[in-house]
């Protein structure tokens, strides 16, 4: 029997979630994630942030793994992690010679490669036909690979893996003085590809050395020759930096909604909660909208005057793109997850319900969610059965009623038997709601003996409620 808080059915429900949206994209033979069913693309940054998903359900399950279906899930969640960032070395340390003149040139044409083929791990673009010095991209694989070792996975095997390792942290540790393309893989705002120090680098290159210096990458059963080593100073010189550059990221960015990811999660980057509130504060009143936040200032990436034809503008024609910047999703996840942290419930409800008005707007689809197909009747009389099972949902006299946790974990259970989301769920029992109150109007239209009003099955049922 599950415990009391119902915690393994909201785990099994996420689990579906994960598997539904992440695990069944990933390639069986590289373990990445390809960017889109149209694109082999696998982006180094994407594929670390879509297992972190996965790696979070998998401690979930290992808190409360109490039966062997829980610990069997918890495995197959935490082999997933393993394959996904063993595929992102392998392909990267077929670049190892990329890193040994790295190290020497600093030049962006020997950096290693933010993007590879999801179905061989091999390389997709040229040297110079991206973007390729990204920084914050192997800061970020780095922090996790820590984050995931110390947590008990087995990621790296051999020496020969620790020694490249080893190699990615000097790649990363002069983050303060190396220019680099950014997170939007594009260097200096007019997209000339200018690399330019960029603060969300920075501030992920320091989380990185901090997460890595004295970890050793054989776990328990490691030894002196499998730790890893970081310069003292470094990391500091990150630190000196990045506090220097806040809350600008770039030289010509005055602001980016990127640097949500080191003033909190992943990074936490930043130790100063003043600078923190003020960063954190300048993205939300100058870059937050109604749907998620802009990238960043004058940003004309999709919007409805961006050239398609055209890659660089010159700095005084941005000035079109003011106040159409599109605004992105994303980025209340980011605010979602730091106000977790901080505390403050009033903004994580908040920027939840903006993130749920975004999904009923939308209608999943910038959530990437395929819709259930309700044609089978006896489903729908299934849903109803269990609705009316679950009085917290609609009826106003319960006193559970106002406990939206409670109605919350009613739905997600609900979801869970149907293998479908919440969202869906939702959507489907407001519609037979409206159904029934277009059914309702019609019945006080007619005439009073005119005749018996013509209902489907379902409808009918849902009179009876």
């Amino acid at each position: 029997m599950r415990s009391r808080s119902n915690s393994g059915v909201r785990l099994d429900y996420y689990q579906r979630i994960v598997h539904k949206l992440i695990m069944n994209h990933q390639n069986p033979v590289t373990g990445l994630f390809p960017a889109s069913p149209e694109n082999n693309h696998a982006w180094v940054r994407d594929n670390v942030y879509c297992i972190l998903a996965v790696w979070g359900l998998s401690m979930s399950y290992k808190k409360i793994a109490d039966m062997d279906e829980d610990r069997a899930k918890m495995y197959e969640l935490e082999q997933s992690c393993v394959k996904l960032m063993r595929g992102l070395l392998m392909a990267m340390m077929q670049q190892r010679h990329k890193v040994e003149r790295f190290k020497i040139t600093q030049h962006p044409l020997d950096a290693l490669h933010a993007k590879y083929s999801s179905l061989t791990g091999q390389t997709v673009v040229g040297d110079a036909e991206w973007g390729h010095l990204q920084l914050d991209a192997i800061s970020l694989y780095l922090l996790v690979l820590a984050q995931m070792t110390a947590s008990g996975l087995q990621i790296i095997f051999s020496l020969d893996e620790v020694s490249f390792v080893q190699n990615l942290v000097f790649y990363i540790e002069s983050a303060y003085c190396i220019p680099d393309y950014g997170i939007w893989e594009r260097g200096d705002k007019t997209n000339h590809g200018l690399p330019e120090l960029n603060a969300s680098s920075i501030g992920m290159a320091k989380a990185a050395l901090e997460a890595m210096n004295e970890l050793d990458l054989f776990g328990a059963r490691g030894g002196p020759s499998s730790v890893i080593h970081v310069l003292a100073d470094e990391a500091q010189k990150c630190q000196a930096v990045l506090q220097s550059i806040l809350p600008r990221e770039s030289n010509s960015k005055e602001l980016d909604s990127g640097l949500l990811s080191i003033i909190s999660f992943p990074a936490f980057a930043v130790d100063d909660p003043d600078l923190i509130r003020l960063t954190r504060a300048s993205i939300v009143d100058r870059l937050q909208g109604r749907y998620g936040c802009k990238r960043f200032l004058r940003d004309g990436y999709k919007t409805p005057k961006e050239d398609p034809n055209r890659l660089y503008y010159e700095p005084w024609e941005l000035r079109m793109f003011e106040n159409i910047e599109c605004e992105w999703p994303l980025f209340f996840c980011y605010l979602v997850i730091d106000y977790f942290f901080s505390g403050d419930k009033e903004a994580v409800t908040e920027y939840t319900e903006g993130l749920e008005e975004c999904d009923s707007i939308f209608g999943g689809h910038c959530f990437n969610m395929a819709r259930k197909d309700w044609s089978r009747e006896e489903e729908v009389f299934q849903l109803i059965a269990l609705f009316e099972k679950e009085d917290i949902l609609w009826n106003t006299k319960s006193i559970e009623y106002c406990n939206r946790k409670k109605k919350q974990r009613a739905v997600e259970e609900i979801a869970v038997k149907f293998n479908c989301t919440v969202n869906e769920v939702q959507r489907k029992w407001h519609n037979l709601r409206n159904q029934v109150s277009q059914e309702l109007s019609k019945m006080r239209k007619k005439k009073s003996g005119s005749g018996r009003l013509e209902t489907t099955s379902v409808i009918g049922y849902v009179f009876q409620l």
